[in-house]
């Protein structure tokens, strides 16, 4: 339990909330057309990594993805429910995987940020992050209202 209620390991049943959590916090994207991602996409992932979640009172609160990449731990997909947004979920979910990823080994946490959202850049500075490179965006979806759209990664040590 923590702060902010429970957190716990996703499971197949848990999909289709979460894929309605990360698109309803993913519309801030409006630069790229349609949902952020679907129950196949996140199922996917579910195969190579993890989800964790944050309830409430049953409900969910957060959710954030992430996988062990040897001495690499990543995470995305960090999603929290707009009327909570800015409260601390977001940063407890991140400590949560950082965590767990040092446990599991990893000596460094990475992350990427897509370059219209550079408003998210000095959240994740606040947190111990650093931008450490940059890599092409594998869209599938049209973009709108930007000409260019790339991947910011950003790094910690653990």
């Amino acid at each position: 339990m923590s702060a902010f209620g429970t957190i716990r390991m996703a499971t197949d049943e848990d999909v289709p909330a979460i894929a309605r959590l990360v698109n309803e916090a993913f519309l801030a994207e409006d630069f790229i057309v349609g949902d952020r991602t679907n129950a196949e996409q996140l199922r996917e992932l579910m195969r190579k990594g993890t989800f964790f979640l944050l309830e409430e009172a049953g409900a969910l609160i957060a959710s954030i993805y992430t996988e062990v990449r040897g001495e690499r731990g990543y995470f995305g997909m960090l999603a929290v429910e707009p009327s909570r947004q800015g409260t601390g979920c977001g940063r407890r979910m991140i400590e949560e995987v950082e965590r767990r990823s040092k446990i599991a080994g990893c000596r460094m946490m990475d992350l990427k940020v897509l370059s219209p959202r550079t408003n998210l850049l000095p959240i994740y500075q606040k947190l111990g992050y650093e931008i450490s490179g940059r890599e092409e965006f594998h869209n599938t979806r049209p973009l709108k209202g930007v000409t260019e759209c790339y991947c910011i990664l950003m790094s910690k040590a653990l």
